[in-house]
């Protein structure tokens, strides 16, 4: 049910992950395969709870450093929520499974005891390379087309989330994704970009 991850789960990100437990997901019924997807990866909170990450990648970019990115931060956050839901509304069936899996990687019994029944808390982070950040920032010409009521109303929705129990936290990761040990990630100060 959940894919083992490498040493690179260690990584704790404040407010977010004390540690990356799982990667790609699957939420949906194992003989159909059909409605949701999978979440890109899952994360422990040191509180028990389980934590969505959603991922996207760098934009591809034209010889004149126009990038072809159709992935938004809004998209992003949207499709983590949507995977919480999904976790919230089947946690008495996907709970056992989660309790095992940190059982299996040995995180402190306090953690574990931890677990909620009921999940009514999943925070969610939004990862990508810095180059898909730098793509919304009001320096360049995609960033430019955002306007200040735009990211002003996206950060009405992330408190919204946050007052549904959906707190989001935004995360930028470098390095390349073939040697996992080498990559780094830096939780995002000031993002969404209200000026």
């Amino acid at each position: 049910m959940m894919r083992r991850w490498g040493t690179a789960g260690m990584w704790p990100i404040p407010d977010a992950w004390t540690r990356l437990v799982a990667c790609q997901v699957p939420l949906f019924d194992q003989q159909k395969k059909d409605r949701w997807g999978y979440i890109d990866l899952l994360g422990v909170a040191k509180n028990g709870l389980p934590v969505v990450v959603e991922l996207k990648k760098a934009p591809d970019a034209d010889a004149d450093g126009k990038t072809r990115a159709t992935e938004t931060p809004l998209r992003m956050v949207l499709e983590a929520a949507a995977y919480a839901i999904a976790l919230q509304k089947n946690w008495s069936h996907f709970r056992t499974a989660w309790v095992a899996r940190l059982q299996e990687l040995e995180l402190p019994d306090q953690v574990i005891d931890q677990v909620p029944l009921r999940l009514s808390k999943v925070p969610l982070v939004a990862a990508a390379p810095a180059s898909f950040w730098i793509d919304w920032l009001r320096v360049t010409n995609k960033g430019l087309t955002v306007t200040v009521e735009t990211w002003e109303s996206f950060q009405k929705l992330l408190s919204e989330f946050r007052r549904a129990q959906l707190p989001v936290s935004f995360v930028s990761i470098s390095g390349h994704d073939q040697n996992v040990d080498g990559l780094a990630v830096q939780p995002m100060v000031g993002f969404p970009p209200i000026a």
